[in-house]
């Protein structure tokens, strides 16, 4: 097959949960046992390692310095014949054992041209929480409800909180409202997408009301935008240095591609030669 394995349509579309039952980990209904269990008690008897079917990645609660683990990483954390290699070549070479495992489409080769990259989010200067979002990669990654959400939350400000140095700051509205001005058409998409925000970090909410409310919150209620927040920064760079890796993977893959087509027209043109001069 030609060209190169879609290394963004491996960490978004092919399931976590069915390659950590490829590695041979012992998968339960939304848990993993961890595969490291010399950081746990029991040998981590109750699984802890969470399952994010909505995100596509896992995330163990008990090892120290956890980090959220796409299907890429997850390969590359489980199976030990790749620690020896370098970074790079560890992202290649999980991308294509899981190329050979599931139905992955295949990019054409291109001739991309690095530019210099704006990561001063990463080191928590930004004071834009759209570019946070957008540039870490996690805004292509929420639904279009939650994206639509996101940019409304970030408009619609309280007059007291129009600067924008703020790190945090409230919302008074009702469903009406936030299908105003977000244009989601129903409450049920409305509360779909405030969970998806809430569990990346990106807010939470209290209903103004709350011993009155049943369900879904009807009534106004007061949401907490925290896009700073440090669950939501954690992930973003987790997220970003996982885009990044994938990135350079390709461009490695690419590059390897372009030396052995450049080795093979030598290698032809050498023997036109020899059969030109006998």
């Amino acid at each position: 097959m030609t060209g190169l394995p879609s290394f963004h349509y491996i960490r978004e579309k092919v399931p976590i949960r069915a390659v950590a039952v490829e590695l041979g980990l012992d998968v339960r209904n939304t848990t993993i046992r961890c595969w490291h269990p010399e950081n746990h008690n029991n040998r981590d008897h109750n699984p802890s390692v969470g399952i994010k079917e909505t995100k596509n990645y896992v995330h163990c609660f008990v090892c120290p310095d956890a980090k959220c683990l796409w299907p890429i990483d997850l390969v590359i954390d489980v199976n030990k014949d790749f620690h020896c290699l370098p970074k790079n070549q560890q992202v290649r070479e999980s991308g294509l054992w899981i190329a050979d495992r599931f139905k992955v489409p295949f990019i054409p080769k291109v001739n991309p041209k690095k530019k210099p990259a704006d990561e001063s989010w990463e080191l928590g200067l930004t004071e834009d929480p759209l570019k946070l979002l957008v540039q870490s990669g996690l805004f292509a990654s929420l639904s279009l409800p939650a994206r639509s959400l996101a940019i409304a939350l970030h408009a619609l400000r309280s007059q007291k909180c129009r600067d924008h140095m703020a790190r945090e700051w409230e919302v008074k509205a009702s469903y009406h409202t936030l299908r105003k001005f977000s244009g989601i058409k129903s409450d049920s998409n409305i509360a779909s997408a405030l969970r998806e925000l809430e569990e990346i970090g990106y807010c939470h909410r209290e209903p103004s009301h709350p011993e009155h409310s049943t369900g879904p919150i009807k009534r106004s209620s007061v949401i907490l935008v925290t896009p700073f927040s440090y669950d939501l920064m954690q992930l973003a760079k987790d997220n970003h240095a996982s885009l990044q890796q994938a990135s350079e993977a390709e461009m490695d893959m690419r590059r390897d591609r372009r030396r052995e087509r450049q080795n093979e027209w030598q290698r032809k043109s050498r023997r036109l030669k020899k059969i030109a001069t006998s």
